[in-house]
């Protein structure tokens, strides 16, 4: 395999003169080019680009080079694999997008840059989570507003009929306060006084 948890890409473009796999995996499914990017390598990442990989390749979890960097929050790697035309909503084993990996890991600038080059922002996983309802069980706030400042949707249910307001109400730490308050002025005319009102006593008990 290329080597590529170092970054040194001079050493990489030679192994590839040399005739070295560009998509070599090894038996967890990585390739070079994962590796380069978890690392942030920047310069290997680059040398493995010239030589055209299989962007979209899969690890054993069905992750691609994109989800793993948008996990990691790297924003620069993740504008470099979207300008070589990586696949922006192809989908893990679990249903999840690179979207959804930064949502729930709280990188609000990769949320911002996958947003800005057309990621559904209300995608859908196997359990019925969108995003939004990621970042707010995971108390990502800063992620969180982020989403609701591009209009994602707040009434999508999941499997359990929760929706992101429910998630957000369920958690009792200060930061959540500011954000079950900014879900609610971006609730639709179709969510019901009750439901107001009982998020409303849930910030008052966080903040008693």
């Amino acid at each position: 395999m290329v080597t590529s948890k170092k970054g040194n890409g001079e050493i990489a473009s030679a192994l590839l003169d040399h005739g070295a796999n560009v998509n070599a995996k090894k038996k967890d499914g990585f390739t070079p080019l994962m590796l380069a990017c978890i690392y942030k390598e920047k310069s290997t990442v680059s040398v493995l680009l010239k030589n055209k990989p299989d962007i979209d390749i899969k690890e054993n979890e069905g992750k691609t080079a994109l989800m793993l960097v948008a996990k990691e929050g790297h924003e620069d790697i993740v504008e470099m694999l979207l300008e070589h035309g990586a696949s922006i909503d192809e989908k893990s084993n679990k249903g999840f997008t690179a979207l959804m990996y930064a949502s729930k890991k709280g990188h609000g600038n990769v949320i911002s840059v996958l947003i800005q080059h057309g990621s559904d922002i209300n995608a859908i996983e196997d359990d019925g989570f969108t995003p939004l309802m990621l970042a707010a069980i995971n108390e990502q706030t800063d992620a969180a507003l982020v989403l609701l400042k591009n209009n994602a949707k707040t009434d999508t249910q999941n499997k359990d009929g929760a929706t992101a307001l429910g998630l957000v109400c369920e958690k009792s730490s200060e930061d959540m306060t500011r954000l079950c308050r900014a879900t609610m002025r971006a609730l639709t005319p179709r969510i019901t006084m009750a439901l107001h009102l009982s998020c409303l006593l849930v910030l008052k008990d966080v903040k008693a």
